[in-house]
This record gives structure tokens, sequence and C-alpha cells, in this order.
């Protein structure tokens, strides 16, 4: 990998492509369309056996360039099985994924990767393992308005429930990372409503975080040619050749029904507050109440098998009550902590005159 890599952790339909082409434009970063090979191939690795044997490596190289030349977007180097072999440095997919965005990273005269794979989240922290000197950048959106556009684009099928519950589980994913790292200093978290609002500060404030110098040109990423290569292919990247849009946020407001909105809140809500976001309707529980039932029915057919152990399964009753007596109290203690990690710049003002 050329120096130190940025891994891109966010929800679709959150920005990430506005982020990535703005990155692009850098000159030191190369930020190409992404291939997904984090979310392809983490739960495939144990599938290829002993990385040090040859013969694996040579399928997982293959497999890998396979995926880049099938994917939505177009890289510059020509990569082949070969010269990801040749240019691994370690014989692992770590190495072999360092190889392919080097090669893309040379072809394009950059330095260092900024690297877009959706659905990386929940290997983040495997991620960090394989690449420690990495940074993450968390970007994240209100969940409102990552439903209405996650509704607007035909590529993500299901409704309202469907992505609110996506948002919220990669929430609960990534802030559990953002929480382990954060003291590290190798991560930093980024709200879409201050990019498009405070665009020239906000980069400057995440070029300091990666170690580099904000130069202009960010700005003007829509002039350049990963933007506008982009905006003609897909549809879902057709406004990636347009300049910030600053008032695209709480658009929610007119776009879902009041119903839909506390739907969306009703599942996100607990995560929304801890990104700082405001709610316009209290914080439902009832999800919480139908987790506690399941799972107390799950527990009463333990007991009831444990209980016909005699002493020992009575014994072990009264220690798993002890125990589950425990975490409960843990979780209600922090009912009431404040645990908001950053509040988004952007909606200080817009809160005080939000309506539901």
């Amino acid at each position: 990998m050329p120096e130190v890599p940025v891994f891109l952790l966010a929800s679709e339909r959150s920005g990430s492509n506005l982020i990535r082409v703005i990155m692009d434009q850098h000159s030191a970063f190369c930020a190409p369309s992404p291939p997904h090979l984090l979310r392809t191939f983490m739960p495939l690795l144990s599938q290829y056996g002993p990385a040090g044997v040859e013969t694996n490596q040579r399928r997982l190289a293959a497999d890998i360039c396979n995926i880049l030349n099938r994917q939505l977007g177009e890289w510059k180097a020509d990569i082949t099985p070969k010269l990801i072999l040749q240019n691994a440095g370690r014989p692992t997919f770590a190495g072999l994924f360092s190889a392919a965005y080097a090669l893309e990273a040379a072809a394009r005269s950059k330095k260092r990767c900024f690297i877009k794979d959706n659905g990386c989240i929940p290997f983040a922290l495997e991620t960090h393992a394989c690449f420690p000197d990495a940074k993450f950048v968390y970007l994240v959106r209100d969940a409102r308005d990552t439903v209405v556009s996650w509704l607007r684009s035909s590529s993500h099928p299901g409704g309202v429930r469907r992505a609110a519950q996506m948002w919220k589980n990669e929430q609960q994913q990534a802030l559990r990372v953002y929480s382990i790292l954060h003291q590290t200093g190798r991560i930093h978290l980024l709200h879409y409503e201050d990019l498009i609002t405070e665009p020239e500060a906000v980069l400057k404030d995440l070029c300091e975080f990666l170690d580099v110098t904000f130069e202009p040109e960010l700005l003007q990423f829509h002039q350049g040619e990963e933007a506008k290569a982009g905006a003609a292919k897909l549809e879902d990247w057709k406004n990636l050749d347009q300049p910030i849009l600053s008032g695209n946020f709480g658009k929610y407001r007119s776009a879902l029904t009041l119903r839909k909105r506390r739907l969306v809140e009703s599942i996100t809500g607990i995560e929304m507050r801890q990104l700082g976001y405001v709610l316009d309707f209290p914080l439902a529980r009832h999800r919480d109440a139908l987790d506690l039932l399941e799972k107390s029915l799950r527990a009463c057919k333990v007991l009831l098998m444990l209980a016909t152990q005699g002493r020992r399964g009575l014994q072990e009753i009264q220690t798993r009550r002890r125990r589950l007596q425990q975490m409960q109290a843990t979780a209600a203690g922090l009912a009431g902590h404040e645990n908001t990690w950053v509040r988004p710049r952007a909606l200080n003002q817009s809160a005080t005159d939000k309506h539901p």
C-alpha cells in the first residue's frame, strides 16, 4: 500500500461517493471507484486455505482481478494476477489488496489511497489489524435523509423499515469502532450535513487529520475526471459533476409522512442521538420491550433444561440469574448517560426552528 491508506466507513446513500471524488482531487490521494474487495473477500478468506500456500495465493489474486474487471466504475491500471503477486509485500489478502491499490495509485501518479468499500464497516477492526498505520474516516448522514435517498434509488430495494434497519445496524458497528479507535487518533468523525454546508472548513479539518495540506482544488471536485466519469456512468452518481448541494439536508420533512418519520426514529433513534441528531418525536422504547420478551422466552427454555439437572442445575440457574441482573443493571445505568459523540454543526441553527 502506498504510504498510509485511508479507509472510509459510511452507509450507502450517505455521501460516500461525494467525499471520494473530493479526495480524488487532492494531489496526494488516489480515490478510485469502489470494487468492494473488503466486503467480498473478508467473509471468504478461510475458504482459500493457508495464505502461505502458493496455489491459494494465485487463486485469490485471480479472483481479486475478476472482481476488479467487473466493477461499476473503471480503474486506470491494467491489473493482472501476476502483477498483484509480484507487488504483494506479504503473501496474505492484505498484501494482495495493497498491491492492487498500489498499482492503481501509481497509474494515477498518486502517493496515497482513499478507499471506499461499501459494507466494510463490519470488518473495520480486522482492517485495522491488517493495516495498523491506516486512518479511518467515519462519514454519517441523518438517518431520515438517508432513508429518503435510499427510497429514491432504483438500485436499493426495500422500503423504509429495511433502509432504517440497515442504517441502524451499520451505525452500531461504526460507533463501536469509533469508540475503540477514537483515543488512538486514527479515526475522524465527519457529518454529511457539515460537509455540504461548510465544505472548506470541514475539508481543512479532514486534511489536518490526514496529515496533508488543504488544496483549494478539493472544492472544484465536480470538474475532476473521476467525478465526470462517475456522473456519466451511473444514475445514482449523476450529481457528482455538480457543485456541492448545500441545502441537501432536512429533505425528509417533506419527503416522509409523519408515520414514516416516526418509524425511522423508532428504529434509529438511539444511534441518531449518539451521533448528535435531534429527534422530532420522543424516543420509542417498544422495540426494546419486544427484544426483551424474545430473550426471556429463550431464557425460559434454558431454565427448564437446567431445572431437570438437580442441585447443579439449580446452582447454574442462580449464577445465570445474577449475571443477567448485572448485565441489565449495567445497561439500565446508561439510560440517562450523555453519550452523544459529536453534534453536526449544520444542525445547531436548524434544530431551533424544526417542526414535526
